[in-house]
Parts: structure tokens; C-alpha cells; sequence
């Protein structure tokens, strides 16, 4: 008996995160948590618990995009313009941790590349991306 018991509850789980990430895919909001989440990662979500409370800050300021990057802060009223410093495009968290030139050395010697595609950022390594985050000194 403890075995079905067992089974069964394995099953149950399985169809929950079948059914959420069915649900998370559907959903139209959270463009930003998407491209770090695209689906239930239990593996990963317990990662981000090993995380201090300092860590774990700086990772919600690039999952929400909430954060002190320009381009939230002009939505916010609190700078004048979006734009990076380097002048390519809009501050945001795609732009400084996939192409901003300003951070390309420092890209391929923690991250492994030189340019990432949002699309790839649900695969990077939380551990490298907060070395990488810190060493911008745009997140704290």
C-alpha cells in the first residue's frame, strides 16, 4: 500500500506542474519572469532558496525588472531618458545581460558568450549571472 501511495502522489504532482506550466505558458502577463522561467524548474526554484537575502534581491531586481536600470526608472518619472550608456538601446535587463556592449568581456569571461538571447536566459546558471550582475555594478 505505501508504494500505490507513493505512485500516486508522484502522479498528482506531475499533473500540477503539467497543468500550472500549461497555465504559466497561456498567461499573457510576466513577459520578464518568462524569459528566466518558461516552465516549473523545481530543480531551479530550489536553487534560488540556497540564495542570502542580498542574492536573492538582486535576482527579483532582474526577474521582475524592477530595478534601478534606466529604462524603469524614466517609466518611474526618475531620469530623463531609457537609454543605456552606452548609447545602443534602452537600459533594461535584456539589454545588459544579453548584447550591451559595455559588458561584453565581462559576459564571455563569466557567462560562457558574448551575446545571449533572451530566449536563452531561462538556461543561465543563477550562481554566474549574480557574479556577472555584480561585476556591472548596476544592481545592488
Amino acid at each position: 500500500i505505501k508504494k500505490a501511495v507513493q505512485i500516486f502522489k508522484t502522479e498528482v504532482m506531475y499533473t500540477f506542474l503539467h497543468a500550472h506550466n500549461d497555465r504559466w505558458a497561456k498567461n499573457p502577463e510576466n513577459r520578464i519572469g518568462k524569459l528566466w522561467f518558461d516552465r516549473i524548474d523545481i530543480n531551479r526554484s530550489k536553487q534560488l532558496l540556497s540564495f542570502s537575502k542580498n542574492q536573492l534581491r538582486v535576482l527579483m531586481q532582474v526577474l521582475t525588472g524592477h530595478n534601478d536600470l534606466n529604462y524603469f526608472l524614466h517609466k518611474l518619472g526618475l531620469v530623463e531618458s531609457p537609454m543605456c550608456l552606452c548609447g545602443m538601446r534602452e537600459e533594461t535587463v535584456e539589454h545588459v545581460v544579453g548584447e550591451c556592449l559595455m559588458y561584453i568581456e565581462r559576459r564571455k569571461r563569466i557567462l560562457n558568450q558574448f551575446v545571449i538571447s533572451p530566449t536563452n536566459f531561462s538556461s543561465l546558471n543563477f550562481k554566474k549571472l549574480l557574479k556577472f550582475l555584480g561585476e556591472t555594478e548596476r544592481f545592488g
